[in-house]
């Protein structure tokens, strides 16, 4: 999930925020990893049910609709991208983040329809995540709730508390 989570953060998810609100766009969220049960995963909500989803060169498009992604220049950040990897700006709905691509080697996905009672979930580093790229839409009875806090920064205490929601 890096930029937005770093390896060695400290993490309190919101068990109880999807019992009084629904499940938006952007939210970064806990649930069980499909493939191995005992583990969890932290990734973006990227598409809800009925949502078409596809990736064309490294654009995600929701609903047949680019997300606006431009190159974010001169941003100062606690992870160095490697490689022929850039950082990216997405807008989802409401959501702003960074996410993070391979300009050396596009991602590209066919497009899919999101089921009934499931979500597309995707990590912020696009070129080495396993998402639902790999093991397909999560039942949205599989989140176990939504990341609210950084209560221990790996790199540099600007990134101590609430995370941003908006």
């Amino acid at each position: 999930m890096s930029p937005s989570i770093l390896p060695g953060d400290r993490i309190l998810l919101n068990k109880a925020v999807y019992n009084t609100q629904a499940i938006k766009l952007g939210d970064v969220v806990i649930f069980t990893y499909p493939d191995d049960r005992r583990l969890n995963y932290v990734k973006r909500i990227a598409a809800l049910p009925g949502d078409t989803v596809e990736i064309r060169e490294n654009i995600l498009l929701v609903n047949d609709l680019p997300l606006d992604n431009p190159i974010a220049p001169g941003l100062v950040l606690d992870f160095k991208p490697e490689g022929g990897q850039i950082i990216m700006m997405e807008e989802n709905a409401a959501a702003i983040y960074l996410i993070i691509v391979d300009s050396a080697n596009p991602q590209n996905m066919a497009k899919i329809t999101v089921p009934h009672g499931h979500c597309f979930l995707l990590g912020d580093n696009r070129s080495q995540s396993t998402d639902s790229r790999n093991f397909g839409p999560v039942p949205t009875s599989d989140i176990q709730g939504r990341l609210d806090y950084i209560y221990w920064p790996a790199k540099s205490w600007s990134r101590l508390g609430l995370y941003p929601h908006k």
